[in-house]
């Protein structure tokens, strides 16, 4: 008996209306671990969250959306307020999970203290993340172009666009503004979600404009947005595309190869850095957060609460190996600069700085990271570079 298995069939990826490619520092990363609520519970039902996009776009399970914008403190001490503003399909909708397809070519690593003992490692994006079948036929993309990030409604055949309808809650108020845009407002500051283009899509992903404009419709009672639409072929994918116009500024061809998150809830500032010739890459500056220990060191003790100067390791393949820290209990200190001498098992780092404490402490204390635990009182060193 042969037996095969058909491989899952990716969804529907039409053209974008202007035929621009996407935009590479503008990604949706997977949830592994790195987000959390303000009461510092894991938010599991979120998928995928936007990196250099305004507003955040948080694409959860159940077809659910959440855009987030954050107003900051004047100092690292004050709170931090989070505006939110959800989105889901209404009607005759379906729960759905969103799925990642184009994956970037580069990745990001969390080490947070939720991420804890081994951090959140290569974490994967994706240009395009697709929720499948919201509607019968109908799908709902996020992806970016040169103006930002963008929002499509592919309609295959046998779609009904009338079905389309989408609930937006936790804002003050949905208004229409004179160009066709719908304006989100929240706490006297609002997002614009642009007039979206409408188009078909033909032989060869040719693009066919129509003679009408997709524009918005508030269906009274509060916070549901329709589509208003016209005459169309039936038998072409129809397209409902919500995004900025195309910049007009040359696209910057500089792409980013790697990104890390160090740090925690409080102040974080990252002074300095170096490389040395072996390709590792050194950073220094003070944090004031709490953070925790990884697997390659003894315990996990919570350290910090109160500013100290920090200096991290991370390996060639862009991988922390350690994070140690330095300075005296209770007073204000930082490192400006860092420095490496020697190679190999002979390599010193020095850090240059000020602190306004009397009680430096001696050595390298218990929970600081480690290649491998470093025993007090021999001649055991790391292999990694020592801390001078």
């Amino acid at each position: 008996m042969l037996m095969a298995t058909a491989a899952q069939a990716q969804p529907y990826v039409p053209p974008d209306f202007y035929s621009e490619p996407y935009k590479n520092p503008i990604g949706w990363f997977a949830n592994q671990g790195q987000l959390i609520n303000e009461n510092g519970q894991p938010r599991s039902d979120i998928k995928f969250s936007s990196v250099g996009c305004v507003p955040k776009a948080c694409l959860a399970k159940n077809s659910q959306v959440y855009f987030l914008t954050y107003e900051h403190g004047a100092t690292p001490a004050d709170p931090v307020t989070v505006m939110q503003v959800s989105m889901r399909p209404v009607g005759k909708a379906r729960k759905v999970d969103p799925q990642g397809v184009a994956v970037k070519d580069w990745y990001q690593n969390f080490y947070l203290p939720q991420t804890a003992p081994a951090g959140a490692s290569q974490v994967p994006g994706y240009s395009r993340v697709i929720y499948e079948g919201i509607y019968n036929a109908i799908d709902m993309h996020f992806y970016s172009g040169s103006g930002g990030q963008k929002m499509s409604f592919v309609m295959r055949p046998g779609a009904n666009p009338s079905d389309l309808q989408l609930l937006f809650t936790g804002q003050d108020s949905l208004k229409v503004d004179l160009w066709g845009n719908l304006k989100v407002y929240y706490n006297g500051q609002y997002y614009i979600l642009p007039q979206a283009v409408a188009y078909q899509v033909g032989t060869g992903n040719s693009i066919i404009p129509v003679n009408w404009t997709a524009t918005y419709s508030l269906v009274s009672g509060g916070g549901v947005v329709k589509f208003n639409f016209s005459t169309y072929n039936p038998a072409l994918p129809l397209v409902f595309q919500v995004g900025a116009l195309p910049s007009t500024t040359p696209p910057n061809t500089e792409n980013l190869c790697w990104s890390t998150y160090l740090g925690g809830t409080n102040g974080d500032q990252v002074n300095a850095s170096t490389v040395d010739e072996a390709g590792n890459f050194f950073v220094t500056g003070y944090s004031l957060s709490d953070f925790l220990t990884i697997p390659d060191n003894q315990g996990m003790a919570l350290i910090n609460g109160g500013q100290v100067i920090i200096l991290a390791f991370f390996d060639p393949d862009y991988h922390l190996q350690w994070l140690t820290y330095y300075g005296a209990s209770g007073t204000d200190q930082q490192a400006n600069a860092v420095v490496t001498r020697g190679s190999g098992t002979n390599e010193r780092v020095y850090i240059a700085g000020y602190t306004t404490g009397a009680n430096l402490y001696p050595k390298v204390e218990a929970g600081a990271y480690n290649l491998k635990p470093y025993l007090p009182g021999t001649i055991d060193e790391p292999s990694s570079p020592n801390f001078a």
